[in-house]
């Protein structure tokens, strides 16, 4: 069985520090590209919890 990888877009609020430290994070835990997307994924919505509604929009 073929495993198919899914495109995720990130929005482009990290910056390339905060960036390096989620790739030196998934190093430490042996994690995977799909790891640190999460990783950044779960961090953008923590820091705008705003960006989760579109009524807040």
């Amino acid at each position: 069985m073929k495993r198919q990888v899914k495109s995720i877009v990130l929005p482009l609020r990290l910056s390339p520090v905060e960036w390096e430290a989620l790739q030196d994070r998934a190093k430490l835990e042996n994690s995977n590209g799909s790891a640190i997307a999460r990783q950044a994924i779960s961090e953008y919505l923590v820091a705008s919890p705003t960006k989760r509604s579109p009524k807040a929009a």
